[in-house]
This record gives structure tokens, sequence and C-alpha cells, in this order.
């Protein structure tokens, strides 16, 4: 069975769509599916698109930082939607899921400041070399993470696992060259000391 083996991928879709049922509950319950994740987001940063002050470096950040603020505060109630019925309801769900975004928000900062780092590595030179956009790439992952994280909200409301592992399918190429990225960046370090 090669990589690319239809055979194989279909296997991997069943496991993504029973994972993501096993993580979701039944979805027997589900009101509607969920929206596209295209069009989720697209409706998302529409309400949170921020006004433009004007062109310069600091007020491009204060724009794009207001609007990572505004899609920061709608994952946070939509996971709301989904964690303040179980506390009562499913506590051992509760819990874990708990756990789970206490470990999102300990690896979204982390993640997305090494991406911005990553972006002014002149890796020729194995050093950094910034420059007055530092920190919008940060703020463009923050803002990406929170879309994404309302999504999942989103689909574990509506009992949609298939949405999200759709939208997982979607996301596992730019995940692998993350990963090799991840590895370059370990390499460069190690020659630095």
């Amino acid at each position: 069975m090669g990589r690319n083996d239809p055979t194989r991928e279909q296997a991997r879709v069943r496991c993504a769509v029973a994972l993501a049922g096993a993580l979701f509950g039944s979805a027997a319950a589900a009101p509607a599916a969920a929206p596209d994740f295209d069009a989720f987001r697209a409706q998302l940063e529409k309400r949170c698109e921020p006004p433009r002050t004007g062109d310069s470096t600091p007020e491009v950040k204060a724009a794009e930082a207001a609007q990572e603020d505004c899609l920061r505060k709608a994952a946070v109630r939509e996971l709301d939607a989904v964690l303040i019925p179980l506390k009562k309801g499913d506590p051992a769900r509760f819990q874990a899921l708990m756990r789970e975004q206490a470990a999102w928000n300990e690896v979204k900062p982390l993640a997305c400041t090494l991406l911005d780092e990553w972006q002014f590595l002149a890796e020729e030179h194995a050093r950094w070399v910034f420059g007055t956009i530092v920190g919008l790439g940060q703020t463009a992952c923050m803002q990406n993470a929170h879309g994404d994280r309302a999504y999942y909200a989103v689909t574990r409301q509506r009992g949609d696992a298939a949405a999200f592992a759709a939208r997982v399918r979607v996301a596992r190429p730019a995940a692998a060259e993350i990963r090799r990225d991840l590895a370059a960046f370990k390499r460069i370090r190690a020659c630095r000391k």
C-alpha cells in the first residue's frame, strides 16, 4: 500500500471522522450541519474587520491587533456555548475539554511567536534580521488560530464531526510544512550552540 494509495486515504478519513465523532459525542441530536469553513471564516472576518485609520506600520499593526482581539472573543463565545452546558450536564467531558483548551491556550502563542520569528530568519547566516513588521506574522497566526478554534466549537455545538474532519484534511499539508520548518529551525539552533 503506497503512501498516496486511495484506500489508505479513505482509511485515514474514516479514522479522522471516527476520532472527531468520539471527541464530539453523538451526532444524533445535531441541530444542523456546520457551515463550510471558508464561508464561516469569511463571515467571522467581516464581523471583525476593524476600520483602517491609515497605512503606517503602527496603524496597520493596531488594526490587525483589533481584529485578532475580536476573533479571540468570537472563539471564546463559541467555546462557551459548548463548555457551559457541559459543566453540569457532563462534568467528565467538561474537564477533558477544559484540559484541551488549557493546552491550546499554552501552545498557540508559542507557536505563533515562533512563526513570526521564523519569517525573519536569515538561514544562510543563522541569525535573525528583524524589520518594522515584526509581530504581524504572530498576529496573523493568532487570527487564524482563533478562526479555526471558533469553527471547532461550532462543529462541536452542531455535532458535525464530518465538517471538522474536512477542515483537518485541508489543513494537513500546512501542518506538514510547519513540521519541516520546525525541524530546520532546530537544526539552525543546534548550529548556534
